[in-house]
């Protein structure tokens, strides 16, 4: 563990559940590219809430940075915790620049779903609170969860992760995605009944 900062010990093949260790799969970087893709279109997703009045851009913005933000600490504490090797580590090819610089060692959790779940989460509770009427609210929630579930899989699928990482990744994503909105329109309500 040469170069990694962490105080949790490192977790072994012999530690693993039956489905982290089904789900494990080789290295593939065209499938890697894929997850990134998906990932980088998740974070992406709230830019449609430009949508709303431009009056509220700042509220929006600020949210989202937050949002990220938490998501982003969160997912750094759980690598700083718990060491996991790489799911592409237990097989023949894998990525050697990841190797020398250490990354095979930060498995847990995703970061890649936890910001893809934090942006389908945050657009769901943001554009539900603007367009609650909207006949495009269930289309564009449903695409948004499909893109960051996409993501994740593909993460496992690249042997980057292993399907309990992703899995507390998302949950991770979800909470940071809508917690900063909820908690910023519950100070709204109640700055209202005053």
């Amino acid at each position: 563990m040469e170069g990694c900062f962490s105080i949790g010990p490192l977790i072994e093949f012999a530690d693993m559940g039956p489905i982290d260790r089904w789900g494990m799969s080789a290295y593939s970087k065209s499938v890697e590219a894929a997850s990134e893709a998906f990932t980088y279109t998740s974070i992406m997703i709230p830019a449609l809430l430009l949508a709303a009045p431009q009056e509220d851009w700042v509220s929006i913005g600020s949210m989202y940075a937050g949002s990220l933000l938490l998501s982003w600490g969160l997912k750094e504490l759980g690598k700083t915790l718990v060491v996991r090797k790489r799911p592409y580590m237990y097989f023949d090819r894998y990525p050697q620049t990841e190797v020398e610089c250490g990354d095979y060692l930060e498995s847990f959790p995703s970061g890649h779903a936890a910001l893809a779940f934090t942006g389908a989460s945050f657009f769901s509770f943001v554009f539900s609170q603007y367009c609650v009427d909207s006949p495009w609210k269930i289309p564009l929630i449903g695409a948004s969860f499909a893109c960051a579930t996409a993501a994740s899989a593909l993460r496992v699928g690249s042997g980057n992760h292993f399907p309990s990482d992703v899995v507390v990744g998302s949950a991770i994503g979800a909470f940071s995605g809508f917690i900063i909105p909820w908690l910023r329109s519950l100070y709204e309500n109640g700055k209202g009944k005053r």
